[in-house]
C-alpha cells in the first residue's frame, strides 16, 4: 500500500485545503492510515482507536462526534462500497454533515477520490470544517435574497407610481386637445389650453428623460468627457433651465457665483448641469410659496493646475425626516409619495444626480430638518483650462443675438417636427432649407456653392442615407466648408451611446427633441455667427 508521503497522494489531494485530517485507505484491504499530524476522523476522537480498519475508525467517529440526526446518513453514505462505487465516474464524492463539538454544532465535509496510477485500489479522502465558509455563503446568498427583494419591491412600487405619473399628463394634453377643439373659435381659451398643454408635456419629457438616463447609467452607457467649460455661463444655464418651473409659484431664488476667480475649466457641462438641474428642481418641488432657494458656488481651492468648487443648492422648505435621508439616493425614492399629488416626479432625479457626481470624481453630501429645510453640498475639482485664449468662450447669448441672416439646412423627414423648427428658426431671423432625406441633404449641400449654408441640423433616422452617413459624407467630400461648417444633431436619440455615434460621425453637437426655442437658438449661436454680426 502506498504512504501518504506518495506523490500520488499529494496529488490526489491536491483539490482539498484547509483540512481537519487526510488519509489512505487501501479497498482490498480495508485498512486506513491517517497523516501523522492528525487522525482523520479529527484529533477530537478521545482515545486510542483499537484498530487500522476503516470501518472500525468510521463508527468510533459517528459514535463520540456526529450529530445524532445525521448518523445514519453518515454510516450509509460512507460505507466504503458505496463511495468505491460513487467513484466510478473518476469525480470526487462529497459527504456533508454535522459534527457535535462543545455543545456546539458544526458544519463539516469529509471528501473521497481516487489515487492516481493506483487502479483503482486506493482512495485519498480528507476532512475539514465547512461551518465558517457555509456561514458566510448562507448569508451571501440570504443578503442577495433581501437585495433583490428590496429592488423588486421598490421597482414595482415605482412601475406603480409611473404609470400613474405617466398617465396624468397624459390624459391632460389629450382632455386640453379635446378642449380646443370644441372651442377652436375662442383664441382666448385655445392659447390657454396650448399654455396647458405644454406645462403636461414638459412634466411627460421630465419623466421619460430620467427613465431614459437611469437605464444609461445602470447599463454603464454614460461617458464622461472633459471638454472647456464657463463656470459662471454655466450656472446662469442652470439657472435659466430652472426659471420657468418657478413660473407661478412665488418663490425667490438667491444666486451667488459672479466673479469667480477661475471660471475656466475642462469638465462635463452636460451631465453636471443635470446633476444640479435635479438638484434645483427638487428644491423648488419642496419649498412653499414665499420662502427663498439659495445657488451658491464658491471656490474652495487652487493650484497652479487645479480648482475645487463647492456648488451649494439650500433651501427654506419642508425639509426631510432623518429616516428618509438614509434611503434619499436610492432609486424610486419618495418621501411623500401617495400622501400628496403635488410633488410629482419619478423619484429618480437624486439617484440620477448622485450617479453622475460621482462618476465626475465628486461628492455629494445633504443637510436636512424637517420643517426647516434642505441643504445639498456638491464638490468637485476640476482642470484649469489654460488654453482659453478665445474672447468667445463662454459668451452668454444676449437679447440682441439672434440668428438673422443666417442660412440653415433643416434636415428632417417629419412634416409636424419640420414645420416647428423652421418656424422656430423663421421667427429668429434665419433663412431655412429643408431637405427630407439623407440623400436629398446631400445633392442640395453639394450643388451649392460652398459657404452657402452657415449651419446644418440634421435628425438621425431618416429615409436612405441616415443623418450620421450623411454627415460622413460632407465631412469626406473635399469641400472648402466640408470640415468647417458646423452640423448639429437634431434627433429623438437621447441615449449616451447615441451622443457618441453623432460626435464620432463628425457633429459639433447633439440635441435631443423635444428642444425648446431657447436652446435651439443658443446652441446654434454657439457654432454660427450671424453674418450681419461679422
Amino acid at each position: 500500500m502506498d504512504t501518504l508521503s506518495n506523490s500520488r497522494v499529494t496529488a490526489a489531494l491536491a483539490l482539498i485545503s484547509d483540512y481537519d485530517g487526510i488519509a489512505l485507505i487501501d479497498l482490498e484491504s480495508g485498512h486506513i492510515e491517517s497523516a501523522p499530524v492528525t487522525n482523520i476522523f479529527s484529533p477530537l476522537v478521545t482515545g486510542e482507536f483499537d484498530t487500522m480498519c476503516y470501518a472500525g475508525q468510521l463508527n468510533s467517529y459517528v459514535d463520540q462526534l456526529v450529530y445524532s440526526a445525521d448518523r445514519d446518513k453518515v454510516l450509509k453514505t460512507m460505507d466504503l462500497k458505496i463511495v468505491e462505487g460513487s467513484l466510478y465516474t473518476g469525480k470526487p464524492y462529497y459527504v456533508n454533515y454535522r459534527l457535535l463539538i462543545d455543545g456546539d454544532i458544526k458544519d463539516y465535509q469529509t471528501r473521497f477520490c481516487n489515487v492516481p496510477a493506483a487502479d483503482g485500489k486506493q482512495i485519498a479522502m480528507a476532512t475539514y470544517d465547512v461551518s465558517l465558509p457555509l456561514a458566510e455563503y448562507i448569508n451571501k446568498v440570504s443578503r442577495t435574497k433581501r437585495q433583490a427583494e428590496a429592488a423588486g419591491t421598490a421597482k414595482s412600487a415605482f412601475l406603480t407610481n409611473f404609470s400613474h405619473d405617466i398617465r396624468t399628463p397624459l390624459n391632460g394634453v389629450m382632455g386640453l386637445m379635446e378642449m380646443a377643439r370644441r372651442n377652436v373659435s375662442d383664441v382666448n381659451k385655445v392659447s390657454k389650453y396650448l399654455e396647458s398643454m405644454m406645462g403636461e408635456s414638459n412634466h411627460l419629457q421630465s419623466l421619460l428623460n430620467d427613465v431614459l438616463d437611469i437605464s444609461s447609467l445602470e447599463d454603464n452607457h454614460v461617458s464622461i468627457i472633459h471638454q472647456p467649460m464657463n463656470i459662471n455661463v454655466f450656472a446662469d444655464n442652470c439657472v435659466s433651465i430652472v426659471s420657468g418651473k418657478m413660473i407661478g409659484k412665488e418663490i425667490n431664488l438667491s444666486t451667488a457665483f459672479d466673479n469667480l476667480p477661475h471660471p475656466y475649466v475642462l469638465g462635463d457641462e452636460l451631465h453636471l448641469q443635470k446633476a444640479l438641474v435635479n438638484i434645483l428642481d427638487n428644491a423648488i418641488k419642496f419649498t412653499r410659496d414665499g420662502d427663498i432657494i439659495f445657488f451658491r458656488i464658491l471656490e474652495e481651492s487652487s493650484d497652479e493646475d487645479n480648482v475645487s468648487y463647492r456648488f451649494e443648492v439650500e433651501d427654506t422648505g419642508i425639509g426631510m425626516r432623518p429616516e428618509f435621508l438614509e434611503r434619499i439616493f436610492d432609486p424610486f425614492a419618495q418621501e411623500f409619495k401617495g400622501s400628496s399629488s403635488s410633488h410629482e416626479g419619478s423619484g429618480l432625479g437624486l439617484t440620477i444626480s448622485k450617479k453622475l457626481i460621482d462618476l465626475m470624481d465628486g461628492h455629494i453630501s445633504i443637510k436636512s430638518t424637517q420643517g426647516v429645510g434642505s441643504k445639498f453640498t456638491v464638490l468637485m475639482t476640476f482642470e484649469i483650462d489654460k488654453d482659453t485664449e478665445s474672447s468667445l468662450r463662454g459668451k452668454k447669448p444676449s437679447s440682441a443675438d439672434s440668428l438673422k441672416n443666417l442660412r440653415i439646412l433643416l434636415v428632417e423627414d417629419d412634416n409636424v417636427n419640420r414645420t416647428i423648427t423652421q418656424s422656430i428658426l423663421q421667427a429668429e431671423g434665419a433663412i431655412t432649407d429643408s431637405a427630407t432625406s439623407g440623400e436629398e441633404a446631400l445633392q442640395m449641400y453639394t450643388d451649392a456653392p460652398s459657404g452657402f449654408f452657415d449651419i446644418i441640423l440634421m435628425d438621425i433616422i431618416l429615409p436612405g442615407i441616415n443623418g450620421l452617413d450623411a454627415t460622413r459624407e460632407i465631412r469626406m467630400s473635399g469641400r472648402l466648408d466640408s470640415t468647417t461648417i458646423p452640423i448639429i444633431a437634431l434627433t429623438g436619440n437621447a441615449f449616451e451611446d447615441d451622443i457618441r455615434k453623432s460626435k464620432e460621425a463628425g457633429m459639433n453637437a447633439h440635441l435631443s427633441k423635444p428642444v425648446t426655442a431657447r436652446v435651439l437658438t443658443e446652441t446654434i449661436l454657439k457654432f454660427a455667427s450671424s453674418p450681419e454680426a461679422q
